[in-house]
């Protein structure tokens, strides 16, 4: 993906030679900036090499590849060998950042009066114990952002989807093309509430409105499973035979995550799914779950 290690080196080599935490900081922020847009959001087709350069820089790169999935190579010394490092299975804590998110953004964009800022959110030192690895504060400008860390994760978490699932769920057990078929219809579910909920502030007005929304809506087909939880059966139509047993999660206004209960797909009776959902979900409910991101 990087067309020429030297240019982008030009790019931030003044805000690396410096020393000053500010100015290293900017530096790492340019070069995270340009590899993004040499991927131009296609991280499948880039490669990062980390021989030679800045050894500073190296620790975020590293972690940019393993988040984005994209593999590192380099070459040991003074030998001709390659090198590569693929991507391991981690990944950013789905629950905070989600915990977190209107912060988060607000760090994004970059807070000009960090007093004033602290006291619009109580649980601001919460946050900041729980995330400080990942934020840059100048208490004596009053300053604070994300830094290039903190913005490698945003930028992540902010291109997918976080969906609760239970741990014991059929989903871990698919093969990866009828993974992917979830995914479709979690993204088209997603698309869906968007649409229908454009306007609406809580998750109790949102219920309100799917609810009153006809039977036959893809939105809750069938009946409504749990009117105070806001639980639903989604029927896909971009994927033949799947449905959803499903609740959401919002936040001023915003859908942040999905939770998906459990799920029907390729061959199952229609006059009788629905009775089982109904009579699966008490258990479900309880039970443990964990995240998988979906890519929006």
């Amino acid at each position: 993906g990087i067309k020429n290690q030297d240019d982008v080196k030009l790019r931030v080599i003044e805000g690396l030679q410096v020393g000053n935490k500010k100015e290293f900081k900017d530096g790492l922020e340019n070069l995270v900036k340009e590899i993004e847009n040499i991927s131009s959001g296609f991280w499948d087709n880039v490669v990062i090499n980390i021989t030679g350069g800045y050894k500073a820089t190296i620790p975020y790169l590293t972690i940019l590849a393993q988040i984005f999935r994209c593999p590192l190579y380099y070459i040991f010394e003074e030998t001709n060998e390659l090198i590569g490092i693929e991507p391991a299975p981690i990944s950013i804590d789905w629950g905070l950042f989600e915990k977190y998110s209107t912060i988060l953004a607000e760090f994004n964009n970059g807070i000009y009066d960090l007093s004033e800022f602290r006291k619009r959110y109580p649980q601001f030192d919460q946050f900041y114990s729980e995330l400080k690895s990942i934020l840059w504060i100048d208490k004596k400008e009053n300053l604070a952002e994300l830094n290039p860390l903190g913005k490698i994760f945003w930028k992540y978490y902010i291109q997918h989807i976080p969906v609760y699932i239970t741990r014991e769920s059929e989903y871990f057990r698919l093969p990866i093309p009828d993974k992917k078929r979830i995914h479709n219809a979690i993204l088209e579910l997603y698309g869906r509430l968007e649409k229908v909920l454009s306007g609406i502030s809580s998750k109790e007005e949102a219920i309100k409105r799917i609810i009153e929304l006809t039977d036959q809506n893809d939105l809750r087909h069938g009946p409504v499973i749990d009117d105070k939880e806001g639980v639903f059966i989604f029927k896909s139509t971009n994927e033949e035979h799947i449905r959803l047993l499903y609740s959401f999660s919002m936040k001023e206004g915003k859908i942040t995550s999905i939770t998906i209960y459990d799920f029907k797909y390729q061959k199952f009776e229609h006059d009788k799914y629905i009775k089982e959902f109904q009579d699966r979900y008490p258990d479900l409910k309880y039970m443990d779950k964990t995240i998988i991101p979906v890519k929006r």
